[in-house]
């Protein structure tokens, strides 16, 4: 779903602000909204086009078995242009059929010239994976005797966007 309204009542925790960055890495986050703060037109990003504190291109509102807040919405921030052009191409291109879902990660290199410019750069994995595989990955490492292989395949990436590589089919 694409909104471009974002209501700051609503009870939010925010990656970033209220959990660490780090806490995230190497978890799957299925994306229940993408909230777009900025535009492109024609080629161009308009600046985000709202008052929070750290000026997000776009906000997820996520869900992931390992982070539960009850009632409270998790936001994940696309801070990154970069991550933003991947984010706007999804949603506004190429769109989401009923029977996927959009997985978004936390995906960071690591090497020393990441370390000493991470912050500057794209960090997010973001992929299109049929319905339900958020679910069925989480279980592979709950149960012994699970087909693995099989489940591998089946949650497979239909497509996938990574930091630096962009679109991958």
């Amino acid at each position: 779903m694409v909104s471009n309204n974002f209501d700051a009542e609503t009870r939010s925790t925010m990656i970033g602000r209220d959990i660490p960055w780090a806490e995230t890495k190497g978890h799957g986050f299925r994306v229940k909204k993408f909230i777009s703060l900025a535009a492109i037109e024609p080629d161009e990003i308009k600046e985000p086009r709202q008052s929070l504190p750290s000026k997000p291109y776009a906000l997820f509102e996520v869900e992931c078995p390992c982070f539960d807040y009850g009632e409270t919405t998790i936001l994940l921030p696309v801070m990154h242009r970069l991550d933003f052009r991947h984010c706007w191409e999804l949603y506004n291109k190429r769109g989401i059929a009923s029977e996927e879902e959009v997985i978004v990660s936390y995906s960071p290199l690591e090497n020393k010239f990441y370390k000493f410019f991470g912050k500057s750069l794209p960090h997010l994995l973001i992929e299109v994976r049929p319905k339900g595989s958020l679910e069925e990955i989480y279980e592979l490492g709950k149960y012994d005797g699970l087909p693995v292989m099989e489940v591998l395949h089946r949650t497979k990436p239909i497509m996938a966007w990574g930091p630096f590589e962009g679109r991958a089919e």
